[in-house]
């Protein structure tokens, strides 16, 4: 590993499903709203704190990955965690959203991840759509003693490119967006990014 990365770690990835067919469409809803009240039933969450609307999305879940202490609609930061969304508002976006959350899964997280996606996909639905699941979105997070400012970027072949601060001046974001806009890069510095948060 290089001499200045201390660590490397994926942090976040987005996965998108594209499911146009309405009778798998419906068994998703459904799967997801058994999934809400079973969850419901064994913890002391109202099913309208599990199972709700957000981001555009008619159905949004937030699932625990063997975390006793979950709030099911907080943001849970650092807790390892699924958030499955289905329904959009938009016809531009995917029927189907998946995010994996907080730091890097165990074996026994992974496992109960992919528990999560058979129950509401079914485990045949699963297998079906598995190699349709595009990656849309990735946070990876490199372990660094250099501030952001100490870094060069070249921002020829960007058509769009940012820095942004916190409010104590220290560079949080450092933002570029291909010419071609199928891509995006942000680079942040977590401290900074946390003293915002206090």
């Amino acid at each position: 590993m290089n001499t200045f990365i201390k660590s490397c770690k994926v942090d976040y990835m987005r996965l998108t499903l594209d499911v146009k067919d309405e009778e798998h469409q419906e068994l998703i809803r459904l799967n997801m709203e058994d999934l809400a009240c079973r969850i419901a039933n064994k913890t002391t969450a109202e099913l309208t704190q599990i199972l709700y609307p957000k981001a555009g999305y008619e159905r949004f879940i937030r699932l625990p990955l063997f975390e006793e202490e979950f709030n099911h609609s907080g943001s849970n930061i650092e807790t390892p965690h699924l958030v499955v969304k289905c329904s959009p508002s938009s016809s531009s976006r995917r029927f189907l959203a998946i995010e994996l959350k907080g730091h890097k899964y165990s074996k026994s997280q992974w496992y109960c991840a992919r528990l999560f996606l058979e129950h509401i996909l079914t485990p045949e639905l699963y297998l079906y759509y598995w190699d349709q699941l595009t990656v849309t979105n990735v946070h990876i997070a490199l372990g660094s003693d250099i501030p952001l400012s100490k870094l060069l970027f070249d921002k020829l072949l960007s058509r769009k490119a940012g820095i942004y601060f916190n409010s104590d001046g220290d560079i949080e974001l450092i933002y570029f967006q291909p010419k071609n806009r199928m891509q995006e890069l942000a680079v942040y510095d977590r401290k900074a990014k946390e003293k915002n948060f206090g």
